[in-house]
């Protein structure tokens, strides 16, 4: 009888070959994810850049954008740069984990094909990063409610910062107009350093707010536990 994956040891042999790549994989996403990544808007003149978390740190305005830009559409191309931002750093996430090391042992070859019997194979990589992925998605929009909000010059300039590192702007587009790319930066630069704070406490008191929750249900269960120790008088 050919050695193939009807062989107990072959087919253990197999399983730790998908291991050592699944391993190889995410140990290169997550450090593709421990590095800043940067996106620019369609005309370049506004880039932003996220941390090493995925949340913006910087937005950078060229000296001469408006050479490139309307300043009615400067709200839209801060908002498109963080988003090719956030682009740009799951498509890291998604090619790091594409590009595991794959042995060449691995591939099938003949004799793996010609089994005895029906093998039931371990699930596919790809179908386990998708469920990963998919897991991970639905945990940070369960988050997406926390956001904060920084404004400047009496709110002519508006940005938020969702928990999932979203950003989008809104601002006096007469007053922007009237700006270079330096004071625009540094503006920007404020907004977002208040964004980022109030997200902070609105974070904060969310975890407050469960753990409250978590010490009623602590209580709910001591009484389901032991209901003549909570007899009510």
């Amino acid at each position: 009888m050919g050695v193939g994956d009807a062989d107990p040891a072959a087919r253990l042999e197999r399983l730790g070959r998908r291991l050592r790549a699944a391993r190889s994989s995410l140990t290169n996403a997550a450090r593709a994810a421990s590095r800043d990544v940067e996106g620019a808007d369609g005309t370049g003149a506004v880039r932003v850049r996220l941390d090493a978390d995925g949340m913006p740190v910087a937005i950078r305005v060229r000296p001469r954008w408006s050479e490139k830009l309307a300043a009615d559409r400067f709200a839209g191309a801060v908002t498109d740069a963080a988003d090719a931002a956030l682009e740009r750093r799951l498509a890291g996430w998604g090619d790091s984990l594409a590009g595991g090391d794959r042995d060449p042992g691995d591939e099938d070859s003949p004799g793996a094909r010609a089994e005895s019997g029906p093998v039931t194979q371990p699930r596919d990589l790809d179908v386990l990063i998708e469920h990963m992925l998919v897991s991970l998605d639905e945990s940070r929009r369960r988050r997406a409610v926390a956001r904060g909000i920084g404004t400047v010059a009496g709110g002519k300039l508006a940005l938020t910062v969702l928990a999932t590192g979203r950003l989008s702007c809104v601002t006096d587009p007469e007053w922007v107009g009237g700006l270079g790319g330096a004071r625009l930066t540094h503006a920007l630069s404020d907004a977002l350093i208040r964004a980022r704070a109030n997200l902070e406490s609105a974070l904060a008191a969310r975890s407050r707010d469960f753990r409250t929750w978590g010490s009623a249900l602590d209580e709910v269960f001591s009484i389901m536990r032991d209901p003549g120790e909570h007899r009510l008088r």
